[in-house]
């Protein structure tokens, strides 16, 4: 007969724990994915400054733990329905045949979050859209939240890394890649190319990172292998942050990259990213805790010898299964550091009139010319893992795609009257992120190709 004290311990951890779960579920509804988003600066409820003052058209798109969509009882997708119809409206106003050019910011999150609004990441996405609607000078802005279960237990510090990674894997390899191709081709047109020059940013954080890099290697490679060789690319940028992903996702499509020979210019000949990779060097989680618990999963492949070495200059399989990509040193393509007047700089990014960093590219045993661009920056841009919707990570987006609509337009005041129609104003959570977002700076559009 089993002690009921023995009993007792072996019941209630698993009690604790299943209180502790947090349930996979669609957050937003059908009738509740897409709104306009009336942001103040001035609000009791937010606090002065949490946001700039601006409009906004906000957006959800949610998957479960298997990769695909949330439907209804008929087998429709009715949050990418309304998100596709939400960009047609405001690209065509009034039914009208003429396209007018849009702003598309997409986040995918990452660990120990989804698309809830008790999400730091929600609030801090909403509020790095204030600040991105604020400075694009009357063109609507549409912000896109993709959700999926990144969290599946309260107060969890490690348990679940090992659980999640995999869940990661299977939203990015499900049905996001087809649904992102929709709503980028809704924005940008069929063939990404249309002239109204719309713009499409998609940014994945965490283990985000490895959803938006397996969705945007297979939406690149798809225009690479088009017969149109001058195919443009699907958004304008694909932006990894802080990823806590392998570098071994990476690999096979850097070699590829590589090997035929892709640049990726504007008019003028200028090299530009394809895929942008940035971990902040104060990013202890990806640079220490990730290659741990990678060395003590069970599901890590046994390490492949290379003989000779790789074009990367590695002998074994091992440091791209251990490392992320933008902590591997031998895939590092540029650097950020401080401007120096009269230095060398391939991109100026200004913090402010006396600050400003320069993303140059490593002149010395550069193994990755690639335009999947690897690198780390400086905490003043992120200063950790989490910590992801900062000002100077905005004005770094904004100076690397370069759009001419991003331009400080100087303070704005909304007429528009508390409760106004078609205004949505969600109840904030208990702790707010910290610290509104600054204004990008800009710099003259360019016209990019594959």
């Amino acid at each position: 007969m089993i002690r009921r004290d023995l009993l007792c311990w072996l019941v209630m951890p698993a009690v604790v724990l299943m209180n502790g779960c947090i349930r996979a579920q669609n957050y937003h509804a059908a009738n509740n994915s897409t709104f306009h988003y009336q942001y103040r600066i001035n609000n009791a409820d937010y606090g002065k400054g949490y946001f700039q003052e601006a409009t906004a058209h906000e957006a959800y798109l949610e998957f479960d733990a298997r990769g695909s969509m949330f439907r209804d009882r008929e087998g429709h997708t009715p949050q990418l329905d309304a998100t596709l119809q939400l960009i047609k409206n405001l690209r065509y106003p009034g039914g009208s045949n003429e396209p007018r050019k849009i702003a598309l910011y997409v986040f995918v999150h990452g660990w120990k979050n989804n698309a809830s609004e008790d999400s730091g990441n929600v609030w801090g996405f909403r509020r790095f859209l204030s600040s991105i609607a604020h400075d694009h000078c009357g063109v609507p802005v549409v912000g896109l939240y993709i959700g999926w279960p990144g969290a599946s237990l309260k107060m969890d510090k490690f348990l679940t890394f090992w659980d999640r990674e995999p869940v990661a894997d299977n939203v990015g390899n499900g049905e996001l890649a087809d649904a992102m191709r929709s709503i980028l081709q809704a924005v940008k047109g069929p063939r990404f190319n249309d002239g109204d020059h719309s713009i499409a940013v998609v940014i994945g954080h965490s283990f985000g990172g490895i959803v938006l890099e397996r969705v945007a290697i297979k939406l690149v490679r798809e225009q690479l292998n088009d017969p149109d060789r001058e195919a443009a690319s699907p958004a304008d940028l694909f932006v990894l942050v802080n990823e806590a992903g392998a570098a071994a996702l990476a690999r096979p499509f850097l070699m590829e990259l590589a090997e035929k020979n892709v640049s990726y210019d504007d008019s003028k000949g200028k090299p530009h990213p394809l895929i942008l990779s940035m971990t902040s060097t104060g990013d202890v989680a990806t640079k220490f805790a990730y290659p741990g618990g990678e060395f003590l999963s069970f599901k890590r492949p046994p390490p492949q010898t290379y003989s000779p070495a790789d074009r990367f200059g590695q002998v074994s399989s091992q440091p791209y299964d251990l490392l992320t990509a933008a902590n591997m040193i031998a895939l590092q393509s540029h650097q950020i550091v401080p401007y120096v007047s009269q230095a060398a700089c391939d991109l100026k990014i200004p913090l402010g009139t006396k600050q400003a960093y320069c993303m140059n590219a490593i002149t010395e045993n550069r193994l990755n010319k690639t335009p999947y661009w690897i690198m780390q920056m400086p905490q003043i841009f992120v200063p950790d893992h989490g910590a992801v919707f900062q000002d100077y990570l905005l004005k770094l987006i904004s100076v690397v795609f370069g759009d001419s609509e991003l331009t400080d337009c100087g303070p704005r005041v909304s007429n528009a009257p508390a409760g106004a129609e078609g205004v949505v104003r969600p109840a904030p959570p208990a702790a707010l992120p910290a610290g509104p977002p600054s204004r990008p700076a800009g710099r003259p559009s360019m016209k990019r190709r594959i």
